[in-house]
């Protein structure tokens, strides 16, 4: 990395905040946390997503080599993956334990029938965010989304980058600009 821009530190200190608070609402009578600014701050993982492209977008701007991508790619996935995997390691402890406890321990409100093979191996290959046959988001670790939502998002930015930057003519990177603006307005549909 280039440089640390600390001033980010900073909102992404607040906006994280925010974020906590707003899952907490449901979980909270406090007029703190229960009210129209923090019912809408679920904004603010946007924020995140746009805050991530920025800095990755400024520090990786120079990929041009396939060992310069495969650095990128390995880098990021090691930041990730580790921890998303242990993560989903304890959610099917958890689920186990709730299966093999069920003849014992009442437990009510905490069976999700998503839970199940296919969403765990979407859920282990991060792909729990794309619109697959079978595929929920909320099931297994539900906040999961985001991080594979980042992965894609690196992958497509990796390769475009490498593209880019290997192409000389501009009207072959302004198709891949065109294709991202494209891609980005497209899913919101």
């Amino acid at each position: 990395m280039k440089e640390r821009f600390e001033v980010l530190d900073i909102f992404r200190g607040i906006f994280s905040s925010l974020v906590v608070f707003f899952h907490m609402s449901a979980f909270s009578d406090s007029p703190v946390i229960n009210n129209e600014f923090v019912y809408n701050a679920d904004l603010f993982v946007d924020f995140f997503f746009v805050l991530s492209g920025f800095v990755i977008a400024y520090s990786y701007q120079f990929i041009t080599t396939a060992n310069d991508l495969r650095k990128f790619f390995r880098k990021r996935f090691f930041r990730l993956y580790p921890l998303h995997f242990i993560v989903l390691m304890l959610f099917v402890l958890i689920e186990l334990s709730k299966h093999f406890a069920a003849n014992y321990v009442q437990v009510n409100q905490l069976d999700n029938q998503a839970n199940n093979i296919t969403t765990f191996l979407s859920n282990l290959f991060l792909l729990n965010s794309v619109k697959l046959p079978g595929v929920n988001d909320v099931s297994w670790n539900i906040a999961s989304w985001s991080i594979s939502a980042e992965m894609i998002a690196y992958f497509a930015f990796g390769l475009a980058v490498i593209f880019i930057n290997r192409n000389k003519l501009a009207a072959n990177r302004n198709l891949v600009y065109a294709l991202i603006v494209i891609a980005a307005f497209g899913s919101l549909y």
